[in-house]
């Protein structure tokens, strides 16, 4: 007691908080003057050992530790010199490549003068030869075809003999098939006799015997009425998202038929391993994940396939409508962030408020920065500004995101058909792998 009480009644009289954050402030202040005296040090140490080393490089010879100007200047003017004879001679060798140069352009420009009439002239020459054998190959063909062809005579129709008058109308007695040697008179057509019609020749062809079509089998099919019910597992979970984004963008989830289908009146259908594919949705007001039924697909033993489209739902462990899951929300961080930058901005507006004197006129309140106080000022709005920005892009992220439902793979549910369904066995190539070696089905 007497040490607390020594402690609380010394010699300054009563400590107080602001004493003791005075102290820590001062200390706070002696070692950060240690620590950039440290640096300054450090810094010096370096900067002159990099000195010696440059200078151990270099190899700098001082004469009795002192040089002179006029060292100094023999020592440009040893240099200057060397550097102009260097330029001289780079000079006359790129004097003496340039005359080379321009030599070999003209005997080259006068080469391709050269080449370019020739080839002018053996250009004309080539057409006139081309033009000239084309013509003489013609006149060989039309040569040899006026001697290979005969020579057509030209005859006077008008030479001829005139054609042969018409026959006149002749009795012919036909011995037809089935009648009394009928006498038929042999006319045209056009006279419009009826014993020509009876002489004229029919054609008898056998009736086309109609084409057998092939009664094709009917296939065979299972009927699930509405109700009917079964059991499956999920054997994918699923994040079903909730609000407006879950009703428009529903998750996929993949169910396997466990058991048989129970019917109506103690019937039973055997889908056992079939799948089901599913999309969900979540409701955070319940907590649970909606599934419905979107297609159904089989293959039997005589690899017949099913593969339809089914209506339904499912229902949970706990005979509800929906799979209860666990509710995920990434949102209440992102809102804190946003809080917390939200009132930084305030505060940086009151402090730049506190910069600035207001002064009342008869216009109205004018407010004014006090020259003083400037920079306090500009750090202030500086601030400010990129506070607001920062909750704005929070509350944009926040906005984006959404809770959802999570449901676990490998839980058993029970799925409802909602709407009758006849299942057709299609005769589909099935494709099964076993041990790598590849069996097809058909």
């Amino acid at each position: 007691m007497l040490d607390k009480i020594k402690n609380i009644f010394n010699r300054d009289g009563l400590v107080t908080n602001e004493d003791i954050l005075n102290r820590k402030r001062i200390y706070i202040g002696i070692g950060a003057i240690v620590l950039v005296l440290g640096v300054i040090t450090y810094s010096y140490i370096s900067y002159a050992n990099k000195v010696k080393e440059y200078a151990k490089r270099n190899k700098i010879v001082r004469k009795d530790s002192i040089i002179t100007d006029e060292d100094k200047r023999n020592s440009w003017k040893v240099y200057i010199e060397s550097e102009l004879e260097k330029i001289k001679n780079e000079n006359e060798q790129l004097k003496k490549t340039i005359e080379e140069q321009k030599k070999v352009i003209e005997t080259y420009k006068n080469q391709n003068t050269v080449v370019d009439t020739n080839t002018v002239k053996t250009k004309e020459a080539v057409k006139k030869e081309d033009a000239e054998q084309i013509e003489k190959e013609v006149l060989a063909k039309y040569k040899e075809k006026k001697r290979t062809e005969p020579e057509t005579a030209k005859f006077d129709l008008n030479l001829l003999p005139p054609p042969p008058a018409p026959r006149k109308n002749i009795d012919v007695s036909y011995n037809r098939p089935n009648t009394r040697n009928a006498k038929y008179n042999r006319t045209t057509r056009a006279g419009g006799n009826k014993g020509a019609q009876d002489a004229g020749i029919r054609v008898y062809k056998p009736a086309e015997e109609p084409k057998q079509t092939q009664q094709e089998k009917p296939k065979k099919s299972i009927y699930i009425p509405s109700g009917s019910f079964f059991e499956g597992i999920l054997l994918t979970g699923l994040d079903a998202p909730t609000m407006q984004a879950g009703t428009n963008n529903p998750q996929p989830i993949l169910i396997n038929v466990n058991k048989d289908a129970i019917l109506p009146n103690n019937y039973s259908t055997d889908i056992v391993d079939c799948f089901l594919l599913g999309s969900g949705y979540g409701d955070l007001s319940s907590e649970r994940a909606y599934i419905r039924l979107v297609k159904l697909s089989c293959i039997d033993k005589n690899k017949q396939v099913i593969d339809t489209d089914i209506t339904g739902w499912v229902i949970g462990e706990d005979g509800k409508v929906g799979v209860r899951g666990r509710l995920v929300s990434k949102q209440g961080s992102l809102l804190a962030k946003a809080l917390l930058a939200g009132f930084a901005e305030g505060v940086s507006k009151a402090f730049t408020n506190s910069a600035s004197n207001i002064s009342v006129t008869p216009e109205g309140s004018v407010s004014t920065i006090d020259p003083n106080k400037t920079f306090q000022a500009a750090a202030y709005t500086g601030i400010g500004e990129a506070m607001k920005r920062l909750a704005d892009f929070y509350m944009k992220m926040a906005e984006s995101m959404f809770p959802v439902i999570e449901v676990g793979a490998g839980r058993t549910v029970t799925v409802v058909i909602k709407d009758g369904k006849e299942l057709i066995l299609d005769k589909k190539k099935i494709v099964q792998t076993i041990n790598y070696n590849i069996k097809e089905a058909e």
